[in-house]
Parts: structure tokens; C-alpha cells; sequence
């Protein structure tokens, strides 16, 4: 049997069912039948019912063949490539502007210059 350090346990969880997954949704429709402030009290008692079939530990195996039976794949309404295609037809095509090369100052010196003095004059330092 593992042990383990209870300070390191981890006592807050989320759970969620898919909708879409017959196991997920009988077990959503029977927790739903328990009043929220015994929710808890009803998962400790699911898992200490779990235990006592499987006084060894947890039974991965057993676990694996309901994932798989309860996995689907997530599958777009729209494959991404479509979804790009459209986007690309339905978005104007817009040139972009040459970036401004004109300089104010005579180099290096006047670029600092001016980065001062909008510091300045945007936090009022006279």
C-alpha cells in the first residue's frame, strides 16, 4: 500500500461530466439527487464503497475499459482547414503601411531625446 503525506494531498477538486457520454450522465443525474451541502459526504461514500470491492487498491484496469468506454473525441463542426479557408474569403485584404522613416532628430541622440520628453510630459514632470 503507498503512503502518502496528507499535507500534500490535494482536497479541492472539479468535477465534470460529458453530456454527451451515456456513464457520465447517469452518474450526473444520480449526484444530482443528492442536496449540495451532502455532495461531499456522497462521493466519500461512493469511493469508500469502491474500496471495499477493491480492498488492494485502486483497479486500473477495470478503470481503462470505462475510460474508453466513456472517451469521445472532440471533433470541430468544421474542419480547421475550412475554417481558415472561409476566414481568409470573408476578411478584406488590407496592404500594410510602410513603417515611418522619417526622423525628427539627427540620430541616436534626438530618438532618446524625445523618449525623454514624452516620459515627462506623460507622467507632468516639469
Amino acid at each position: 500500500m503507498m503512503v502518502i503525506n496528507p499535507k500534500k494531498v490535494q482536497t479541492s477538486y472539479h468535477i465534470r461530466f460529458n453530456p454527451k457520454n451515456n456513464l457520465h450522465m447517469a452518474a450526473a443525474l444520480f449526484l444530482a439527487l443528492v442536496r449540495g451541502k451532502y455532495k461531499t459526504a456522497f462521493v466519500v461514500a461512493a469511493i469508500d464503497a469502491y474500496r471495499k470491492l477493491h480492498p488492494y487498491g485502486v483497479d486500473y484496469k477495470e478503470l481503462e475499459e470505462i475510460q474508453k468506454r466513456t472517451w469521445h473525441p472532440f471533433k470541430p463542426k468544421f474542419p480547421i482547414t475550412e475554417n481558415l479557408e472561409r476566414r481568409a474569403q470573408s476578411e478584406p485584404v488590407t496592404a500594410a503601411t510602410p513603417p515611418d522613416t522619417s526622423d525628427s532628430g539627427t540620430g541616436e541622440d534626438a530618438r532618446a531625446n524625445d523618449a525623454i520628453d514624452q516620459a515627462m510630459d506623460h507622467y507632468g514632470i516639469e
